[in-house]
């Protein structure tokens, strides 16, 4: 599987086409590089390079991100697309009851895995820009969908596998949040 190095490799590829690619910011530049870690681990370095070199082919209108590749990697997943839903619920739940306010509702709604994917985004959730809603929606959706198909197959991330045993044990102890 992809590693956190190759990665970088791949996002530097990318940058010779299209500049700026990754933030001059070096927290923002390690949540990209994150995200498309977290996305993409399920695939092996030659088959994300074979899909970038296809990106790279292709028209793409703008800076390319994660879902373009995604759908190249995956696009029987990208049809039927869960993580879009679980990416425009989120944006609603911010918008109707703030970054803290909404916690409750994203576990009722989408489950251990959404729970993980919006406490690992609550941050970012906070100083999103207006102009940025997008990008950061597509993120959303692309994490998503990658932990869902890694559940799929017992391979979710040994920090959400415990994640998931804890919070099972504070439902049991009637302390989970409903």
């Amino acid at each position: 599987m992809i590693t956190r190095e190759e990665v970088k490799e791949i996002l530097a590829v990318l940058e010779v086409e299209y500049t700026d690619m990754l933030p001059k910011n070096d927290k923002q530049a390690t949540l990209k590089i994150d995200t498309w870690h977290a996305m993409l681990s399920i695939y092996s370095f030659g088959q994300v390079k074979s899909a970038t070199y296809q990106l790279l082919s292709g028209k793409v209108y703008g800076k390319p991100n994660i879902s373009d590749l995604m759908e190249i990697l995956n696009p029987k997943m990208e049809q039927v697309n869960e993580g879009a839903e679980f990416a425009f619920s989120i944006m609603d739940l911010h918008r109707k009851y703030g970054t803290d306010g909404m916690e409750p509702h994203v576990s009722d709604l989408w489950g251990n895995v959404g729970h993980h994917v919006y406490s690992q985004a609550k941050e970012e959730l906070r100083l999103l820009l207006e102009k940025n809603v997008s990008t950061f929606r597509a993120q959303l959706r692309d994490v998503y969908n990658s932990y869902k198909e890694r559940e799929k197959y017992g391979q979710l991330p040994s920090e959400l596998q415990i994640e998931i045993k804890e919070r099972a044990l504070l439902c049991e102890q009637d302390k989970c949040m409903k």
